[in-house]
């Protein structure tokens, strides 16, 4: 009661009479998106039932278990049944994520800190572009160009090719089942409601959680609160798009298209999810793209190596790619998640740690609990994601968090045992750090050093074992297994 007492407030306080009567905060979710995501439910529990079969000769081919013998010889041994029961588990625990830039730019308009800060819920996109200059945040998105993702572009409709090119738009009606606005592209605001946020899931464990080209702060929420809100694509339904529907010009990546994205998944059910994602990554070569052809049992093995099931230690997990972690299923949620429903902030190193725009987000994270936990991700400096469709296969550890020791909510709200230098290790750090930004462009050399010079608690994600409470802790201790939980929770659980 305490904690909706306060949201409510923080609500009211950061909104003015004019923009309640107009931008009102939407429900967590609408009547709409209830309707959607339950006939979403019922389709998903019989295309998942009709799938299993299938997954389980994937599991007993000989293919696999050769490859899992030389990478994951525990896995290797499991029978189909018992490998399929773990990779669910661990897909049940998996982190939820959503990434975003922490200050816009780009061609993504999405959430930010500065709309995180001034509104009561976690915009969308569509939601996020109809809030007029006047009404917005001083850094808040721009509006996209003409020609591009415009909500309020006039010349749009329903018959012309800008609207038949709209991935996004394509894929949230006939892919996720959202009604489609009156207008297309000039929805209402209670129909933008209506829509979805976008969000990766992290089985793979990738310590940025999502691919960072979608933004350099990445926000996971907790599974308990979003769990009726997600509707899984077996693959990133942009690539998807951008691959299979020929509306676009030539395929962009060298999909299988025969495997398709609907019916969705839920994360009650979704084998038909996890035999269609690991599919489609297997193009024959016929309809042009990029990517090297993969087959089943190579997709599945890269899957399982990079999980808890193939590496339980985070520190010996696989090293990742571009391509393992543009393979992510997309686990939308079809919903208006609050800032009570993430459970911590994933900041891309290399771009924040050291700047004006990482000390805002330290401060944003301590004034909702947040714990603000650094992602190495590629070693980069942040400033040159690759582009949009560019895959490659560069590899990078993939596995390197470390839980930030400065902020309110690690010395009061965690159990973490923070080691007694962490904390002036890293003030230390951000000093050099904050020095190099001002002295120019920042290397890759500089970013590794300040990395080097840290003491802290590292972190893996929460496996679906490794803690009595996945949803309330934020971390495994990566030297110990200790889990870094709310103190609240842990305190509960000794009662």
């Amino acid at each position: 009661l305490t904690s909706l007492a306060a949201r409510r407030c923080w609500t009211v306080v950061n909104m003015t009479s004019q923009h309640q009567f107009q931008f009102p905060t939407p429900p967590v979710q609408t009547p709409v998106q209830a309707s959607v995501r339950a006939a979403s439910e019922r389709a998903a529990a019989a295309a998942s039932a009709a799938a299993t079969p299938r997954v389980l000769e994937l599991f007993a081919s000989p293919e696999l278990r050769r490859l899992l013998s030389a990478c994951c010889p525990a896995a290797a041994k499991l029978s189909p049944e018992r490998l399929l029961d773990r990779v669910r588990a661990e897909a049940k625990a998996a982190e939820i994520v959503h990434n975003f830039p922490a200050r816009p730019a780009g061609e993504f308009v999405d959430v930010s800190m500065a709309s995180l800060e001034k509104y009561g819920f976690f915009l969308n996109q569509w939601q996020a572009q109809l809030i007029p200059p006047a009404e917005a945040p001083p850094d808040a998105s721009p509006v996209w160009t003409p020609g591009a993702f415009d909500p309020r572009s006039t010349a749009a409709n329903a018959s012309s090719a800008h609207y038949k090119n709209l991935g996004p738009q394509i894929a949230e009606i006939s892919i996720f089942g959202c009604p489609p606005f009156a207008r297309p592209l000039r929805p209402t605001w209670d129909e933008a409601a209506n829509r979805l946020v976008y969000a990766a899931h992290n089985i793979r464990r990738l310590d940025t959680g999502s691919a960072p080209l979608f933004g350099n702060v990445g926000a996971v929420f907790r599974t308990s609160r979003v769990r009726k809100m997600v509707e899984i694509a077996p693959i990133d339904t942009g690539i998807w798009e951008a691959s299979c529907n020929d509306t676009y010009g030539p395929p962009r990546f060298n999909l299988d298209c025969s495997y398709p994205m609907a019916p969705v998944g839920t994360l009650d059910h979704f084998d038909h999810v996890l035999y269609r994602g690991l599919g489609s990554w297997g193009g024959d070569g016929s309809r042009g793209g990029r990517l090297p052809r993969r087959s089943l049992a190579q997709s599945a093995a890269e899957l399982i190596a990079r999980s808890a099931v193939g590496s339980p230690s985070y520190r010996d997990a696989p090293n990742a790619t571009e391509l393992s972690a543009g393979s992510y299923w997309e686990a939308n949620l079809l919903g208006n998640p609050r800032p009570d429903d993430i459970k911590l902030v994933l900041p891309f190193f290399g771009a924040l740690f050291g700047s004006a725009d990482g000390a805002r987000l330290r401060r944003l994270a301590d004034s909702h609990g947040w714990p603000v936990v650094w992602a190495l991700g590629d070693g980069g400096n942040g400033t040159a994601p690759p582009p949009h469709g560019a895959l490659s296969g560069t590899a990078y550890p993939g596995n390197r968090r470390l839980l930030d020791p400065t902020t309110r909510t690690a010395q009061r709200r965690l159990n973490a045992s923070l080691p007694p230098g962490s904390a002036a290790s890293f003030e230390r750090a951000w000093a050099a750090a904050a020095g190099d930004r001002r002295a120019g462009p920042v290397s890759r050399a500089q970013v590794q050093r300040w990395w080097a010079g840290l003491e802290g608690v590292r972190l893996a994600p929460v496996a679906a074992a490794a803690c009595a409470d996945t949803d309330g802790c934020v971390g495994v201790v990566v030297d110990t297994g200790a889990c870094v939980c709310e103190r609240v929770l842990v305190e509960a659980a000794s009662v």
